[in-house]
């Protein structure tokens, strides 16, 4: 046993090993418990409390006082678990949480396990506002409404009142669980603008506050269509994207604050507007990030929905799962002016077949119910998509392949990486024939907001064939970006650009380490232990690329 931190990535201290996969940096699984002892005085005996986990991965189980309080797979989903039946006011209790990261290998990157993303216990009266029950949304902006939803769950015999603070100043209020409150003199929320308020909500019961909240937000309205593509509060905006892992490099999955913030900071400052979390829902210390410093962010969901890509991934538990998890994510991300469009899957060819486009309609109208506000994308693969219409998809049971030029046993992933590495740029040009568009034309059908990944051969010929197709690059090469900003500068229906990838990242080792000879196109051996393909590199410092994208995207206009 030792004493640790949270957040704690218990996977950073396995003995790395030539047997594990490179997928996961050739870290091995493990099953981690977390033990925590409190004395909660005998006056909170009539309290509400809960604990907030923004992210254990995976397979978390919850004990208060040797009772099972909740358990979840899904490692990157918050979750809030009241404990309070469970706890002895006056005594000593002990929670323990399992992470049970042993069913190995579960993903394409590094994960990390453990609690690695930040835990907070709340406690408030009987009669309380429930953490995750205060729903900002943005109605106008000209001139500024916003409505204002509480669930009012247990709460039915109680008046609320909200106030809207700016800088500590009361600027206007409204009552009621739901209510729709005008701003004077409003301060938007944008990339150049990141204004913040705070609503202060104030439970009322015979006349008395028994509870408050606060809950930070912005004032941001979005719009999209296919004539102008993507508007922040009636400005046409154009994604400069780069795609992140959730890793922070030496300090493995750990979501530090500081670290997640210093990562936003030194991507705004490179020149990106936008950021992609490939491919699960990010950390909430990330989106507070983004909010502060004014970057947009696509959240992603999940990198599988029913195939699996690795032996023990999300596959196993996505039929069972995926509506509340998706739920979760949605919402997280709720108040958030930061979230701009929310993902639903990464590069799942099953959208390619009908009980793949099935989930996805049952997934993007989910996400409508639950948040009018945003468009909904998928990140569709060209590539496989048409591969796996014509029955020859690269990601098979149980996530392994045979890899025809060693014969050996190997994952879809690595296999995967293989063949489009050795493709290059010629991907991008692939989904211009007529058997890859078909076998995504239902998809884009479903989603908002199309994403290509490595499609970008399609954005000339698409605004004349699909005009009210919207679309974004939402996965593209690098060296591809100034083509690409040309055809999103050219295009009104192109949204943006997201390079893969704006930072390296543990995992998925040597993918992107330049080889000569023999060794070009392949995956590196052990000890490799990063990818090697970010425009930051894994400390965070600059690689040229970077001012290239800077002179390309008009934000710089001498030479570097």
């Amino acid at each position: 046993a030792e004493i640790v931190n949270l957040p704690h990535d218990a996977q950073l201290r396995e003995q790395r090993s030539q047997k594990e996969t490179m997928d996961s940096g050739l870290f091995p699984g493990g099953k981690y418990v977390y033990t925590k002892k409190y004395n909660f005085p005998a006056e909170l005996s009539d309290q509400a409390v809960y604990l907030e986990f923004d992210g254990v991965y995976r397979n978390a189980e919850v004990w208060v006082n040797g009772q099972k309080a909740a358990s979840w797979h899904n490692g990157y989903r918050n979750s809030f678990i009241p404990i309070h039946d469970f706890l002895k006011c006056g005594h000593e209790n002990e929670i323990r949480v399992i992470a049970d990261n042993s069913q190995f290998p579960n993903s394409r990157w590094y994960t990390g396990a453990g609690i690695f993303r930040n835990v907070t216990m709340h406690i408030g009266n009987a009669r309380h506002v429930r953490p995750d029950a205060v729903r900002i949304r943005t109605l106008s902006y000209m001139p500024a409404v916003i409505e204002a939803v509480i669930d009012r769950s247990g709460t039915e015999d109680c008046t609320v009142k909200t106030d809207i603070l700016l800088d500590g100043r009361v600027v206007a209020s409204g009552e009621g669980f739901e209510t729709q409150i005008k701003i004077p003199e409003a301060k938007l929320w944008d990339e150049e603008n990141p204004n913040l308020y705070v609503a202060h909500v104030q439970l009322f019961y015979e006349r008395a506050i028994v509870d408050e909240a606060y809950q930070t937000f912005g004032i941001r309205f979005l719009e999209w269509d296919a004539e102008f593509g993507l508007k922040v509060n009636g400005r046409e905006v154009l994604l400069r994207g780069g795609c992140i892992h959730h890793d922070n490099g030496i300090l493995g999955a750990a979501a530090w604050t500081d670290a997640e913030e210093r990562k936003v900071r030194l991507l705004k400052q490179a020149g990106f507007n936008a950021l992609r979390s490939s491919h699960n829902v990010c950390s909430t210390a990330l989106l507070e990030a983004c909010d502060k410093c004014g970057m947009y962010m696509m959240d992603e969901f999940a990198d599988m929905w029913i195939q699996h890509k690795h032996k023990y991934d999300y596959a196993c538990y996505f039929k069972e799962c995926y509506e509340q998890d998706l739920c979760a994510m949605v919402s997280k991300d709720y108040n958030h002016p930061s979230v701009i469009m929310y993902s639903i899957g990464n590069e799942v060819s099953e959208t390619a077949m009908e009980e793949g486009l099935e989930y996805a309609r049952k997934m993007t109208e989910l996400v409508h119910r639950l948040d009018k506000s945003r468009p909904v994308t998928c990140g569709v693969n060209l590539l496989l998509n048409g591969l796996a219409s014509m029955g020859r998809g690269l990601y098979q049971e149980e996530g392994m392949v045979v890899d025809q030029d060693s014969q050996e046993k190997t994952s879809g992933s690595t296999f995967v990486n293989n063949v489009m590495g050795k493709m290059g740029g010629i991907i991008n040009y692939v989904g211009r024939m007529k058997k890859f568009d078909l076998a995504t034309k239902e998809i884009f059908q479903i989603l908002d907001i199309a994403g290509y990944n490595y499609g970008a051969g399609r954005y000339k010929a698409d605004p004349k064939q699909y005009p009210k197709r919207i679309t974004v690059g939402s996965e593209t090469l690098p060296p591809s970006l100034y083509k690409n900003w040309e055809a999103v500068k050219k295009y009104p229906n192109l949204t943006g650009d997201f390079m893969w990838t704006a930072w390296d990242y543990l995992g998925e080792a040597g993918l992107g380490v330049v080889g000569y000879g023999t060794d070009a196109g392949k995956v590196k051996k052990y000890p490799s232990l990063i990818s090697g393909c970010g425009l930051v590199d894994i400390t965070g410092e600059y690689r040229p690329e970077i001012y290239w994208a800077q002179c390309i995207w008009g934000l710089r206009d001498t030479p570097y």
